[in-house]
C-alpha cells in the first residue's frame, strides 16, 4: 500500500497505518503527490492519443519512484490489538443503532 502526504512523513503514523491495516506500507520519493498526479494523467490522456490501448499503470510505474528507507512493515503485536479494538467498536455501533 501507498501512502502520501503530509503524514507519510512521520515514522509513527506509518507505523500505526501499516499496522491497523496489516499491510507493509511504501512511500514514494516525490513529496507533491496532487500535482505530481495531474501531471501524469495529463501525460496519459496525451499519449492515448497514439496508443488507445495505453494503461494509466503503465505510466505511473516508470515515474513514481519509491523511498525505500521510509517503507514500513506491520507490527504483529501491535495488529491484534487494533483488531479487537475494532471489533469492540462494531459491537458498540450495532447497540445503538436502532436508537
Amino acid at each position: 500500500m501507498v501512502i502520501t502526504g503530509g503524514g507519510a512523513k512521520s515514522p509513527l503514523l506509518r507505523q500505526i497505518v501499516s499496522d491497523v491495516c496489516e499491510l507493509e506500507l511504501t512511500v514514494l520519493r516525490q513529496s507533491e503527490g496532487a500535482a505530481f498526479g495531474a501531471a501524469l494523467q495529463a501525460l496519459w490522456i496525451l499519449l492515448k492519443e497514439s496508443n488507445p490501448e495505453l494503461r494509466l499503470a503503465l505510466i505511473t510505474s516508470e515515474h513514481f519512484t519509491k523511498d525505500l528507507s521510509a517503507s514500513t512493515a506491520p507490527n504483529y503485536k501491535n495488529c491484534s490489538a487494533y483488531r479487537d479494538g475494532y471489533q469492540r467498536y462494531l459491537e458498540a455501533v450495532e447497540l445503538v443503532t436502532d436508537l
